[in-house]
Order: C-alpha cells, then sequence, then structure tokens
C-alpha cells in the first residue's frame, strides 16, 4: 500500500490473479515457498504434492475410524458369562483311494473330555488313538497293525501294536550271462590269425 501526498489518500495495488503472480527473489537464486509450492517446475513440487498426498490420506483414515465399529471399552464392560455344557459329536469321511477317517469326542461339561480318532486304509491297515483328558491329565492308547510297529508304553503312551505281514515283492534279478567262443581279429585263411588271449583267473 502506498500513501498519495497530493490527495492524501491510500492507494492499494491493483490485484493481480495468482497464475500471473512474478517469482520474487529473496536473495540471489531463492524462491518464496509458496512460489516453490505452486510452481510444478520447481524441484520442490513432487515432495509438496506428496505432502499433500499424505495429509489427504491421513484424514481419510481418521474419518473412518470414526465412522466404524465403536471402540472396545475396557472400564466396566459386562462379558456374558455360561456355564459349561456337554457336548458330543462326531464324523467319518471316506476318499478316493479308500481310506475311512473319523473322529468322536464327547465332554462332561466339567472339563473331562474323552474321544477317539483313527483311519483304515484300502489294505486293511488302520490306527486308533483313544485318549482321555481329565483332572489326571491326558492319556492316550494307540492300537495299530501297521507293520514295523511294536507294543511299547513311550510318554506315557500305551501303544498296542499288531502289525500285519505285508508281502514283499517279489525280486527279479539279472538274466545270466552267456559266455561263446573267443572272437577273432583277422581272417582265418591267413597265417597270422589266432584267437584273442584268455585271462587266467587261476592265481
Amino acid at each position: 500500500m502506498e500513501r498519495d501526498e497530493k490527495e492524501g489518500k491510500t492507494v492499494h495495488p491493483p490485484a493481480v490473479p495468482f497464475s500471473v503472480r512474478k517469482e520474487t527473489s529473496l536473495r540471489d537464486g531463492e524462491l518464496s515457498c509458496l512460489d516453490c509450492a505452486i510452481n510444478p517446475k520447481s524441484e520442490n513440487f513432487p515432495a509438496m504434492i506428496a505432502k499433500v498426498i499424505l495429509v489427504a490420506a491421513l484424514a481419510v483414515v481418521s474419518l473412518a475410524q470414526h465412522y466404524g465399529a465403536p471402540a472396545p471399552s475396557y472400564g466396566g464392560s459386562y462379558e456374558e458369562k455360561y456355564a459349561p455344557q456337554p457336548y458330543d459329536f462326531g464324523y467319518e469321511t471316506n476318499d478316493d483311494y479308500g481310506t475311512t477317517t473319523f473322529r468322536k469326542e464327547s465332554g462332561d461339561g466339567h472339563g473331562r473330555v474323552q474321544g477317539s480318532y483313527g483311519y483304515k486304509d484300502l489294505h486293511g491297515i488302520e490306527r486308533v488313538v483313544e485318549y482321555v483328558a481329565d483332572e489326571h491329565g491326558y492319556r492316550a492308547e494307540i492300537k495299530t497293525n501297521e507293520p514295523g510297529t511294536e507294543s511299547q508304553n513311550p510318554a506315557d503312551v500305551i501303544l498296542h501294536a499288531n502289525p500285519v505281514v505285508v508281502d514283499q515283492p517279489k525280486a527279479y534279478g539279472a538274466p545270466a550271462p552267456a559266455y561263446s567262443a573267443p572272437l577273432t581279429l583277422c581272417c582265418p585263411s591267413t597265417p597270422l590269425c589266432r584267437p584273442l588271449p584268455t585271462l587266467d583267473t587261476k592265481l
């Protein structure tokens, strides 16, 4: 703003649109921050755009949290507790290869559970695990006829093994070699023709 001495009035400079404003130098080679931000040719322009996008994203996230599910309240909240219920469930499946798998379990509603699970394949090989979990811990008993197993009690588990005998595949050997007369290197009509020497294996 300037003051007009003749008439005593304050004179305002004409309004200049933003896009027409010239770059004003603060020092030699420096531009004001506002001019750098709006000038797409400035080196700071991409950084300023990134900051604007970041601020916009934070605003969207804060609004989304506000309109989402209510935040849990930890003081004075009431959680309904139900008494333990007895249960009983089970299933059995058969696959395309003839294997049957199953599981059965029941609980008395006081922390005691008993059940079993296992499988039986097309060849009759099976494994059944019967278990109990109660105030004395987890105890399992395994019954199987898998080849290569034996009855033992590792880690408080009772293993009853009754392995089936699996037919061993027939062994096929290589054919016996056939030997013939020694080969000759030349024609029998020449006097120097003789059979190849043979090695004496008796030493």
